[in-house]
């Protein structure tokens, strides 16, 4: 069982409901759950009155601004409208990226809203700005495991580039549990806590075990992915819970690389037949030509599958 304990700052009951309450708002988040369902309980509730609803009291004109989507070079960008104080809450490089909009529109006429341009698909987009106003994903997550994977891997590097720890803990937390597509937000939490003397809400989350997306045909594709990024800083902590040891606290990744290395020698004959390896074996293989004789190419392959077993050693008792 592993538990993600996070900080939002500034946050109290009101502020967290405030801006799930912006969220839904937004036309697309309507439009997208015609195709999939909501997994949030407090929205599912709320949808019948906040359909049609769009605008929220208590939000600032002066505070919305624009973000600028362009995935096809000549095309107009897609623009999502988004509230400039809950982005720099959650994102250092956005908070850096509208200071810099802001001061370059200065010349501009003041009514203009504040566009700020991204590089990210409209998919990641979607499932930031999710995050950054529930806390949580809700909705566009696939139902295939292998897809909902690789969009979580995406989305942890995105959640690095753009300094945005607490989205990094939801998709770790995600790809390690048995029902990753359960909502996360602070009203589904596990457990609450106010600090009303410091306005921060603590919540806490409950995941289980074992990972229902780590499977033998993408292990390795997630080792390749995250492997490179186990350095991270801790913005973050993972406690892990199990009945025969004692609780253990573990930095960004490294709960989630060890139960994919240990996956990867229970499932060793599983891994070796998977697109995954074969691919990553190919690869390895490129500079061999083929003037190589069977035997020694096959010789070559005994030998990368005996590197990774030991490799996945050496990772574990490291």
């Amino acid at each position: 069982t592993t538990k993600r304990k996070v900080v939002h700052n500034q946050y109290s009951r009101s502020y967290a409901n405030h801006w799930s309450k912006v969220l839904l708002t937004m036309n697309w988040i309507w439009k997208d759950a015609i195709d999939g369902e909501i997994s949030c309980p407090w929205i599912q509730f709320k949808e019948e009155k906040m359909s049609g609803v769009r605008h929220i009291e208590g939000v600032d004109y002066d505070d919305e601004c624009y973000l600028l989507v362009r995935e096809t070079s000549g095309l107009e960008p897609t623009k999502f409208l988004a509230h400039k104080s809950i982005l720099s809450s959650k994102s250092s490089k956005l908070e850096a990226a509208i200071r810099f909009a802001e001061m370059s529109n200065k010349s501009k006429n003041e009514f203009e809203r504040t566009e700020i341009v991204l590089d990210i698909s409209i998919d990641m987009m979607k499932l930031f700005i999710q995050h950054c106003y529930h806390g949580s994903i809700i909705l566009g997550l696939s139902p295939n495991k292998a897809i909902c994977c690789q969009q979580l891997i995406d989305l942890f590097v995105l959640s690095q580039e753009y300094i945005c720890p607490s989205l990094s803990s939801e998709c770790e937390m995600r790809l390690l549990s048995n029902d990753p597509y359960r909502c996360i937000c602070w009203s589904c939490c596990d457990e609450l806590h106010l600090d009303y003397k410091e306005q921060t809400l603590q919540t806490r989350y409950n995941m289980k075990g074992p990972s229902k997306l780590l499977t033998a045909e993408n292990l390795m594709n997630v080792i390749v992915q995250l492997e490179g990024l186990n350095e991270l800083e801790s913005c973050y902590n993972i406690t892990v819970k199990s009945d025969t040891q004692d609780q253990c606290t573990c930095r960004p990744l490294e709960i989630l690389l060890l139960i994919t290395w240990i996956s990867t020698i229970v499932n060793f004959t599983e891994v070796l037949k998977s697109d995954s390896y074969v691919s990553i074996l190919h690869s390895t293989m490129h500079e061999y030509t083929e003037h190589e004789s069977s035997e020694q190419l096959e010789c070559f392959g005994d030998e990368v599958a005996a590197l990774l077993l030991q490799t996945c050693n050496d990772a574990i008792f490291y």
